[in-house]
Formats: structure tokens, sequence, C-alpha cells
């Protein structure tokens, strides 16, 4: 509703009491309405209140919603900002009946422009730019065990960003569904860091594994251990290959000494 005349069959419907400079008025129990007039027309502050319990106090502009206003619904949707022209456009919050809420730009009632978005059922929030609802570009994500800084995801879910998780861990790379996917670089907590091709969020091939004494691995992660054959080399510079399982070595297989000399093989 943006506006009633107060002239001709309208004053049929309307009970209009005068309050100083402003109007309280009744139409057929769909709407009151009590704040400033002109030409007829609801101008300046005023409160409406639709018979849906939907209430709106804020501006009007010669029957729109204009300027700052807030407007709240019986189903818990709550939207304070700016209008224009009856529309929702402008810098504004907005809490919706699902629990979510949104704070920055819209445009006719859409996120558009710079914004923050919190889904409950996730608790996830999204920051970043929005274009006719839709989140692009590079964006921040945050859940409540780690805090994504990158592309936005495509429909399959696949992003490249960077990913800091709750224990001080960090991954830099290529993500599927917020979890390591693809070539990528992660640095432990405790200073161990792991490059390589990430399978899923904790298996990895084609690995280089530096713990934080600056042993070196290369080989195949499984849950982030060392798996099955890999080339180990010591901070002094000594080689060896090996067969490991589940993180413990299995079999040393040659030994080298720091000029790369012929190995020497054990067997055990």
């Amino acid at each position: 509703m943006y506006g009633w005349s107060i002239s001709g069959g309208n004053m049929k419907n309307m009970i209009r009491y005068l309050f100083g400079r402003f109007y309280s008025v009744e139409c057929s129990e769909l709407l009151s309405y009590k704040g400033s007039w002109s030409k007829g027309l609801f101008h300046g502050y005023g409160v409406l209140k639709h018979n849906d319990k939907s209430t709106y106090q804020g501006n009007f502009k010669f029957g729109s919603k204009h300027g700052y206003g807030e407007i709240s619904s019986a189903s818990g949707f709550m939207y304070s900002g700016e209008w224009k022209n009856g529309r929702q456009t402008g810098s504004a919050k907005i809490f919706y009946k699902n629990g979510d809420w949104y704070q920055g730009f819209v445009k006719n009632g859409i996120r558009n422009g710079f914004g923050v978005f919190h889904e409950k059922s996730s608790q996830r929030t999204f920051k970043g730019y929005w274009t006719r609802g839709v989140l692009s570009g590079k964006v921040q994500i945050t859940s409540n065990e780690w805090k994504y800084s990158g592309t936005f995801p495509d429909r399959y879910g696949r992003a490249s960003g960077n990913l800091a998780y709750s224990d001080g861990s960090a991954y830099a790379g290529d993500v599927t569904n917020f979890t390591r996917h693809g070539d990528g670089q992660f640095l432990s907590s405790s200073g161990n860091l792991i490059e390589g091709r990430w399978v899923d969020d904790m298996n990895v091939d084609h690995a280089t594994t530096t713990d934080s004494e600056g042993i070196q691995w290369y080989g195949t992660l499984k849950n982030l251990k060392p798996q099955g054959f890999m080339k180990v080399q010591l901070p002094n510079g000594q080689k060896y290959d090996g067969v490991w399982l589940n993180g413990k070595l299995q079999r040393a297989l040659s030994v080298r000494n720091k000029r790369d000399a012929e190995p020497v093989y054990h067997f055990y």
C-alpha cells in the first residue's frame, strides 16, 4: 500500500482523528495509519499497520515508503533500512523467518552489493559482493571450524583459496565443498608442511612432507601419515627408502650417504 487519498469516496471508509499536525486513520479494518500527511497522501514519518499484523514505521514520500524505515511481520521477518519509492533499496539489515540474517546493500528487496549473510542451518557466514541475490567473485566464508577466503564455489562445490582452521593450522589450494581436494599446501599447528595432490581431506598423492625437525618424506599419505613406498631425507642430508604402514616404518630398503654414494641395502 503506497498511500491513500482522503478526498472523494475514500472519506466514507475513513475515520480521521487530528493530533496536532498528525493524523490517525483507520480503513475498513485493512490498515491503520498514524503519522503526517501532505496533499492527501502519507508523507513524512508515520506508522502503518496492516490487518496481517505486519507493521511499517518510518518515512513516506507522497504515499510511498521512502528514506529509512522498519517493517516487521507476524512470521518473524524484519527489515530495517533504506527505501526508495516504495521498494527496499539501499543499506539494510534483514532478519528472515527461518533465522537467517543479512546486513548490507539490497536492490528491490534482493541482496545486491557488498553484504554479510548468516545461514542458521549451517552456522556459516558469507561475506562478499552480491548480484541479484547471488554471491560471486572473491568471498569470505566462516564456519565454527574454519574460515575460508577465496573464489566462490562453482556448481560442483569447487573453488580455490585459503582455509584457516580453529586449531591454528592452515591450507592454501584447491577445495571441494570446503575440504582439501586438488593441488594444495597444508601447514599443521605443530609445524608439519604437506604439499601435493589431495585426494580428499586426509589423503595425499605425490606428497612432499617436511616435519618440524626438518625431515622430508616423498610419496603417499593416508590419514596424513606415510603409506607405502616413501623416500626420506634427514636434516643431515642422509637419504633412505622405506615402506610404511599407517605412519610406521616397516622396512628400510636402502641408505645413502650425504654425497649420494652407492646405496647400502638393508632388509629387516
